[in-house]
Formats: C-alpha cells, structure tokens, sequence
C-alpha cells in the first residue's frame, strides 16, 4: 500500500478516534443524572443501578429529580461556603441571581425570577449562623414522603435535619436529625399540598 494511502488511513482514524471520545463524553453527561438518582434511593442496601443505552432509559421519577436538584444545590452551597469561618457570610445566596451566577443552580430551576421545584413549588434558601436550609413547598403527599424519607443523613456528610411541613422557611421546630421512620414521614405528609425543609451545614 502506497505511504501516502497509509497516512490519510492514520489521519481519518485519528479523527474517528476524536469523535468517539466525543460521543462517549457526551453520553457519560446523559448517563450521569440516572445513576445519580439510583444512588438516591430511599433503600440503598436493595438498590440496582442498571444502566441501560439511552433510548431505553425512562424519564427520572419527579421524585427522583428533585433528589438530585436538592444534592446538586446544597453541595454547592456547601463546597463555596466552605472557605468562610461562619455560614452567614454567604448571605448572598439567599440572592436568586447570585446562585444562578455562581452556577449553583440550572436554568431551568428559575422561573419569573424565584426558584423552582420539578413540581412548580417554590425554593428557598435561607442562610443561618452556621447552617442553612433549603426549603420546598408544593410536594404532593407521595413525593413529600419519598423525599424526607430518603436517608440523607448517611449519604451527606454535612447534613444536619429535615422538617416535614413547617410553617414557613424559618420554622425550625420539629427537626428529625436523623434518617425518618417512613411511617412517621407518611403521617407528617398529610397535607395535599406540603412542604420540606433540608437543614445543612
């Protein structure tokens, strides 16, 4: 085979390579999402992460996206508070803008300006001394007693409680500091319409 012929075999292998790697890195960004929801499970010792091609994999349970949207945010908030002495020094991202700016939350987690849930319910996300709590309202009972029944105390390090229908997002009493009984989230999740708060540090 001429040289010539052997070179342009070389080049458009390369290029071949090149957009296989692409494609592999894309589909890794799609993947990711799915296997992160598996990951939250309400029942990790009996979970089964099965990953499957894209055009097999299901839309993620609204319970499931907005587990992830509760990690994405509050490790965010976490990682950039990190470098300050008290939590209260990131007053600003009680600021929608600023957390849109600092990339702590996605575009399609802002509507009209405020922050939403996959369910249309509000977020809102008030910083204390040392502490702060995301606040969410609008859960339907079944998607309340999935979420504050998840076990986020043995999955996030910087987890402090979670309040099942507060009266508001400074409402503080009431707090399980520890993984939720699921009949105990079921009889809190009464309401048709309810609210959870996630308090973190």
């Amino acid at each position: 085979m001429a040289p010539g012929i052997v070179g342009n075999s070389i080049f458009f292998t390369g290029k071949a390579q090149g957009k296989e790697r692409l494609r592999k890195q894309k589909l890794l960004r799609f993947i990711f999402p799915f296997l992160l929801a598996c990951l939250l499970s309400a029942a990790p010792e009996t979970a089964r992460c099965n990953v499957l091609s894209p055009w097999e994999m299901p839309r993620p349970s609204l319970e499931k996206e907005t587990a992830v949207q509760i990690l994405n945010i509050s490790l965010n908030i976490h990682t950039l508070c990190a470098p300050f002495k008290t939590r209260k020094q990131c007053k600003s991202f009680e600021n929608v803008e600023m957390l849109q700016a600092m990339g702590v939350v996605f575009d399609n987690a802002i509507n009209d300006g405020a922050l939403v849930n996959p369910y249309g319910g509000r977020i809102i996300v008030k910083v204390l001394e040392d502490t702060f709590r995301l606040f969410y309202d609008g859960l339907p009972r079944e998607a309340c007693f999935q979420l504050a029944a998840q076990h986020w105390k043995s999955k996030l390090p910087y987890f402090v409680g979670v309040i099942i229908n507060p009266e508001n997002e400074l409402d503080g009493n009431n707090m399980f500091t520890d993984d939720v009984p699921p009949k105990t989230a079921w009889q809190a999740c009464s309401r048709e319409k309810n609210s959870v708060t996630w308090q973190m540090r």
